[in-house]
């Protein structure tokens, strides 16, 4: 796990998301990666990684806005064929609540005094994703 910040963008697991993201068929990566987390009670940090950065990734293309990605992906994601559901949404935004109180990301930011910050990205893309719902 490298990170060198701590924005969701700002590490390994989320670049690399990004860059083996398929080109067809999202929808169904992005179910496997949901479903598995759904079974865990305790969330690692890769796997919080990627809940977050799909809630992104929804949020973006539903409301055409990129500038959260870096440059290098923003173009990828704008062309993404993803049909993106409303139960896709209430399960993305249940795993970012349950991220937000059980799991390595939480207490790695709680080690670091940074809880606050992940807290307000959190919220910044709950509120995205609640609009979608």
């Amino acid at each position: 796990m490298g990170a060198w910040g701590y924005d969701f963008f700002e590490n390994d697991t989320a670049l690399d998301l990004l860059e083996e993201l398929p080109t067809k068929n999202v929808g169904g990566y992005v179910n496997t990666i949901i479903s598995g987390s759904k079974r865990c009670d305790y969330l690692d940090y890769n796997q919080c990684i990627q809940i977050l950065i799909i809630g992104e990734i929804m949020a973006a293309l539903t409301n055409k806005e990129y500038l959260r990605f870096p440059e290098a992906f923003q173009h990828r994601i704008e062309k993404l064929n993803f049909n993106i559901s409303e139960i896709l949404i209430v399960s993305v935004i249940d795993l970012i609540k349950k991220l937000r109180n059980q799991s390595e990301i939480r207490d790695l930011y709680l080690d670091v005094d940074k809880l606050s910050l992940l807290d307000e990205q959190i919220v910044d893309l709950l509120v995205r994703l609640e609009k979608l719902s």
